[in-house]
């Protein structure tokens, strides 16, 4: 026995084969978008050297995200830098702070390198550099208090993670977002990308 459909209900029930007509209407309205498509000027910016980003291209993906890294992280340390010298934010600790010490020289270390990481100018050096003076601060000033192996037991733990990030970057390089990317450029003999 046939299920009770009516005439309306049968018409959705058939397939239908595209006519050539249609066939014919969706290649020629295809051609006519890539065409327009095609005649788009490309998206030029100076931190952008290629026309589009996506997940699905990590080799695109990949240098923005050290770019990303090295802006926050030299952000951050660039706070721990003018918290000692500058007391902003205010720690307490740091009040009447020496410049001729092992904080005072650190915090001018923070703040300079910091600065210079922030806007990627000598970025290998200068991580290099920073690398060393957060690995002496976590054995000088955090594995003292005890608990060497636990660094979130004697407060060291973002010392220990700077060092590494910065050592990282050190290896990396700067990545795309960065002053020392453009001089590299700009030193091959290309034009730098205008901003316009």
């Amino acid at each position: 026995m046939e299920p009770l459909v009516g005439p309306t209900q049968k018409l959705h029930l058939q397939t239908r084969k595209p006519s050539l007509a249609s066939l014919r209407r969706v290649s020629r309205i295809r051609r006519i978008r890539t065409e327009r498509f095609e005649k788009l000027p490309a998206f030029h910016s100076p931190f952008n050297s290629c026309p589009t980003m996506s997940l699905r291209n990590p080799e695109l993906l990949a240098p923005r995200a050290l770019s990303l890294l090295r802006i926050v992280s030299a952000f951050l340390l660039i706070q721990h830098g003018s918290a000692k010298l500058l007391g902003f934010p205010h720690v307490a600790y740091f009040d009447n702070l020496q410049l001729v010490s092992l904080l005072g020289v650190a915090g001018i270390l923070e703040l300079a390198g910091g600065a210079l990481l922030l806007i990627g100018l000598f970025t290998r050096p200068v991580a290099f550099v920073l690398s060393g003076e957060l690995a002496f601060a976590y054995f000088i000033g955090h594995a003292s208090k005890g608990f060497f192996f636990a660094p979130s037991l004697n407060q060291g733990d973002a010392a220990v993670l700077f060092s590494f990030v910065f050592l990282f970057i050190a290896a990396a390089g700067a990545g795309p977002w960065s002053i020392d990317a453009r001089r590299r450029v700009e030193g091959a003999g290309h034009p730098a990308p205008s901003a316009a």
